[in-house]
């Protein structure tokens, strides 16, 4: 591997709070299109059960929101 591909693959890393494995692996399981096997690999594999409920929440929380910002007619 050349020390720049390298340089980029650490930079990589520390900006996603990931080791550099961690990195190539996801980067490697996104190119052969396995998304959802990339995220639990780079996140562990209940990330896509909290991502979803935090997701919820904060849909739930939005929409709360825009009901108590309605007009009322």
């Amino acid at each position: 591997m050349s020390k720049s591909l390298k340089g980029m693959l650490v930079d990589a890393a520390r900006k996603n709070n990931r080791s550099v494995n961690a990195e190539v692996v996801l980067r490697l399981a996104k190119s052969f299109g396995d998304e959802v096997a990339a995220v639990e690999t780079a996140y562990g594999p209940s990330a896509l059960h909290e991502m979803a409920a935090d997701i919820q929440a904060l849909r739930e929380m939005a929409e709360a929101f825009m009901k108590a910002r309605a007009p009322r007619i």
